[in-house]
Parts: C-alpha cells; structure tokens; sequence
C-alpha cells in the first residue's frame, strides 16, 4: 500500500469537504435572507381550499401571488373567469393591481361566518358579507357574469369554520372589499364608517340690486331722470324714489346620499331598504317610493324603510326616488340604487360546505410551487450540505477499506 497516497487522501478530505460544506451553509444563510427580502409583502398563513369552489385554486398566500393568479389565472381557472367573478362583486383589475401599492391599505385581517369583516386590529369595518364561489351550496344565488357561472350566498351558507382569514382592503380609513385568502373568493360588505357626505353646493353669487328709475313727482310736470324726458306744467313739490328689493336667500337644495340594503339571514328571500338623505335652506321630504326591481313598486309615503319578500332567487337593483318640496323653489328628485342577491331555499340538499383543509393531489406536481428564489437557494444550500457530509462519509469508509489492505 502507497503511504503517500493515503495521506493525499486525506488532506482531500480534511479541506475539499469543509470548502464544499462552507459554500453549502453560505448558500442556505443567502438563501434565508432573501427570502426574508421577499416575504415583505403582506403574507397571510393560511390553510389553502384547492378544490371546485375556490374562485382562485389554493387561494394566495401573498398580495403579491394573489395579483398574479388574478392576471394570469391559477393553472385551472382562467384569468377571465375569476376576473368576471371580482368584478361583480364590485372589484376592478385596477382595484386588485393596486394593493401592493403604498397608498392602499391591505390588512391582514378575517370574516366571520356571521358576515362581519374584521381588521388586522380585531375591529369590524363591515357587516352584512356577501361571498360567492363556483360550487352550488344549498342557500346561494346562481349568477353568470361575462359567461361565467357561480354561485352567490352569505358567509354562514359555506362557512364551516369562522372566522376565516382574509386579505382586507381599506379606502382612506372605508373598507373596500376583502378577499378570502385561502380559496381567493371575493367579499363584499356594508362598511360600518360611514361615506363622507357630499360637499355642499356653493351659494349663488350675491348681486347689488338694482333700483328702477329715479321720478320726480311734482305738481303738474312728471319727469323721468333716466329717459329725459317731461311733461308741460308745473312745478316740482316733491321726489319719491322708488327702490325695487331682491331676495338673496340661498337655494334650498336636497339629495339622496345612500341605499342600504339588509338581507334576512333567517330567510334570505327576505330584505329591508333604509335610505337617507339630506335636506338644506328649507327644502322638506314630500315622499319615497321603493322600487325592488322584481316588479314590485311601492306607493309614495313618508316612510325612509320598508320591506320586501321575493318570490325567487335572483340578483335585483332597488331603487329609492325621494321627492323634496319647498316654499321659494322647486327641489329636484333625487334617486339612490343598491344591488343584491337573495336566495330560496333549495328543495333537495347539496354536499357539504368546503371546509378550509387543502387537498393533497393524488399524483405529484410537474412543476415546483413557485416559492420565490430565496426558498430556492436555501433548498440548494442544504442539498449541498447533505450531498457534502454523505460523500464524505463514503470516502472514509473508502479509505478506511484500503488501510485495512
């Protein structure tokens, strides 16, 4: 046996193992750290619903992924589709495209299955969700929007577990909208702050008044100062001027500021409509008339709520016309709207509501889930770590077989 050949050997272990082995731990600390880098955008821990009712498949575990599945689509859901579905619940490209901008708000934050929308600080910022998915559960409204069918219901209809997290989108301090973060299926709710009231109308500009002609009354002669003209006669005993007033009070000015619209959740066929207004420099509430865009339109009464049961399921705009009166001028109607979607229940039952436990496909996927390069590296470094330490261990087995020869 080479004695020389050994201790070469072994010097190639003791150095060209530890040279591998550093580079593998300088990877995995390089790797840690720029993922730390990506995981700056907001980033919600949540089991994933990959199944037929999510909006977006395995919902999104950053605004970041979230906005790329909703330009791209999710590997078995179309973009356009889950784009037609946002929109009807009221949220734009623009609106999903901008959250990871600086001036929008996104929360990380949930929804209950009692339909309130709650912020990252445990406050409700919404009430009365709304929430749809692809999957028909027993108590959900059919919709197709852009040739996209799904199913529209609130919160406790597929909620099994509550509350569920939530990417929650806030509007100068007004909720927005919120998206679940494990199936990407959209939210729509009333906000509990209410919408700034509209800026008054400026005052008409006020005007000198104008006084007619000046006339000199006198006995036997009349004379207008302004048109120079006299009659014969007489003279002036006495001048009277006449001065002609303009009323400068402002106009009276009324509108409609809001609709809002409360679904039973004991009989989602069933809704009360409050609308509110307001009412300026003397203009009074002469009627309402509701309109439920089912056919049925109420008479004209003093009433701002009023009830309604529908006769089948369906997504209905109501409308509110308020007639205004006033002692100087007429006020103009004014008329809000609101949209919603009731449900009859279902004669037969459906299967069960999805529950937010992520499904493990049956066969592996082609592809790596797309973790972001610092996961990547990170995995390589510790590949490179464990590769080092078995190949050295090999070698010293190696060599510890040709010593004993």
């Amino acid at each position: 046996m080479n004695i020389g050949n050994v201790l070469s050997r072994s010097y190639f272990i003791k150095h060209t193992w530890l040279f591998i082995l550093s580079i593998g731990v300088l990877l995995i600390l390089f790797g840690v750290k720029l993922a730390s880098v990506h995981a700056e955008n907001i980033n919600i821990d949540s089991a994933r619903n990959c199944d037929a009712n999510a909006v977006i498949w395995c919902g999104a575990g950053s605004d970041s992924s979230l906005i790329s599945k909703f330009n791209k689509g999710d590997g078995h859901n179309s973009a356009a589709s889950i784009q037609n579905i946002f929109s009807f619940f009221g949220i734009t490209s623009a609106d999903v495209n901008s959250m990871t901008n600086s001036a929008v708000d996104v929360q990380s934050g949930s929804v209950t299955s009692g339909g309130d929308v709650i912020d990252s600080n445990g406050k409700i910022v919404a009430t009365k969700a709304l929430t749809g998915g692809r999957q028909d559960i027993s108590g959900s409204t059919r919709v197709t929007s852009g040739g996209t069918t799904f199913f529209v219901r609130s919160p406790k209809v597929s909620f099994v577990s509550s509350p569920l997290a939530a990417y929650v989108v806030m509007k100068d301090g007004r909720f927005a909208f919120a998206i679940l973060a494990s199936c990407g299926n959209p939210i729509k709710a009333m906000p509990t702050t209410p919408a700034p009231k509209p800026k008054p109308a400026p005052a008409p500009a006020t005007t000198t008044p104008t006084s007619p002609p000046s006339q000199s009354i006198c006995n036997g002669n009349t004379t207008n100062s302004n048109s120079g003209i006299a009659s014969q006669g007489g003279n002036c005993s006495t001048n009277t001027t006449v001065v002609q007033t303009q009323n400068n009070s402002p106009s009276p000015a009324a509108q409609c500021t809001s609709l809002q619209v409360a679904v039973n959740q004991n009989d989602m066929t069933n809704i009360n409509a409050t609308v509110n207004f307001e009412a300026q420099n003397g203009a009074v509430l002469q009627n309402v008339v509701f309109d439920f865009g089912d056919g049925t339109i109420l008479p004209a009464s003093t009433q701002t709520s009023a009830s309604h049961t529908f006769s089948q399921s369906g997504t209905f705009t109501i409308k509110a016309t308020l007639t205004f009166s006033s002692n100087s001028q007429p006020v103009s109607p004014s008329v809000c709207q609101a949209i919603v979607s009731v449900a009859t229940p279902s004669p037969t039952p459906t299967p069960p509501a999805t529950t937010t436990t992520s499904v493990t496909p049956a066969a592996a996927p082609t592809t790596l889930v797309n973790t972001g390069p610092g996961d990547d590296i990170a995995i390589f470094g510790l590949v490179t770590v464990v590769s080092t330490l078995a190949y050295r261990q090999y070698i010293k087995s190696r060599l510890a077989a040709s010593s004993v020869k």
